[in-house]
């Protein structure tokens, strides 16, 4: 039987300092959260409900912004076994599809992780602050330096985003 509660997950409005905070139910499909939270989304962001893609912050994949990776696709995948039972430190942006966000630059951003690979100045996936983000594990996800502090007090020591080591 599908359990009845609910966790509070952060969509942020790219480049824009609005953040809402939704309850979510872990035992969501993937299909079932988006389309749940799109007409909250299309009042609380002022964007056509049908324009909306939701994308998972925290995404740094070959010098692209997290704001511009791929939107999430409906799926009948659970949201607790993409992302864990508890969905700790999930958090998403919310942008327009097909809308070509001047601050989405492959250059800008390939220029600012060349010049320290291990540490360069972005948005915290896990707090969404603007901060010096440091990469801690063996994958692409950086990190800001208390969200890792919490992280290691409650004896996480791997990726929150990848799950990597």
């Amino acid at each position: 039987m599908i359990g009845l509660r609910s966790i509070s997950i952060n969509f942020k409005e790219v480049f824009t300092v609005r953040t809402l905070q939704f309850q979510i139910n872990p035992f969501f499909t993937v299909t079932q959260m988006i389309e749940s939270l799109r007409p909250s989304l299309s009042v609380q962001f002022n964007i056509n409900s049908d324009d909306i893609e939701i994308v998972e912050s925290g995404q740094y994949i070959n010098g692209i912004q997290p704001e511009a990776a791929s939107a999430l696709v409906p799926s009948s995948r659970r949201l607790c076994d993409i992302w864990g039972p508890e969905l700790r430190y999930l958090s998403f942006y919310v942008r327009r599809k097909n809308f070509v966000y001047p601050q989405m630059s492959r250059h800008i951003r390939g220029r600012e992780e060349s010049h320290n690979p291990a540490s360069y100045h972005g948005e915290c996936p896990i707090c969404l602050d603007s901060t010096s983000l440091i990469r801690r594990y063996s994958c692409i996800h950086g990190i800001c330096s208390t969200c890792y502090g919490r992280c290691r007090s409650a004896s996480i020591n791997i990726c929150s985003l990848c799950r990597s080591h």
